[in-house]
This record gives C-alpha cells, structure tokens and sequence, in this order.
C-alpha cells in the first residue's frame, strides 16, 4: 500500500511537470494574436530580422495565453480539490 502511495505521488508530479513542458509545443504560435509585438526591440532599438515562431514547428492548438494559463492551473485546481 506504501509503495502505491509513493507510485501515486511520483505519477501526479511527473503528469504536473509534462503539462508545462508540453504546452509549448502544443500551442500554435502562428494562429494567434501576439502581445506586444511591436516589431522593435526595447532596449537598443533593433529591428527583429526573423520571427521567432516558426510556423514549421507550431503545434495544431490555437490557444491564446489565457486559455494556456486555465490548462496550466486547473490541474493545480483540481489537485486542490481532491486533496
């Protein structure tokens, strides 16, 4: 039963720690709306030569920063409420 216990906790941190690391790769960067995009950089006032989203590596999910940050929190919610 402690070992199952132990598999338990070690599954619920391991499925916490995936949903971070893969929803970079889920989201399709190219399909939504960027804020604060302005084409300049801040600090020294270069011009951004390439677009850091490559649209060959988007994933197929258009979810804005809104809707990532309820993916990424309704685990830590849904851990609450089963604890």
């Amino acid at each position: 039963m402690a070992f199952m216990s132990f598999l338990l906790f070690v599954f619920n941190y391991v499925l916490r720690l995936n949903i971070n690391i893969t929803i970079v790769a889920m989201v399709n960067y190219s399909s939504i709306e960027r804020a604060n995009d302005s084409g300049r950089g801040s600090e020294c006032g270069l011009k951004y030569t390439a677009d850091p989203y490559d649209p060959k590596n988007d994933g197929p999910f258009p979810w804005n920063e809104n809707v990532q940050s309820t993916i990424i929190s309704s685990f830590f919610w849904g851990y609450i409420i089963t604890q």
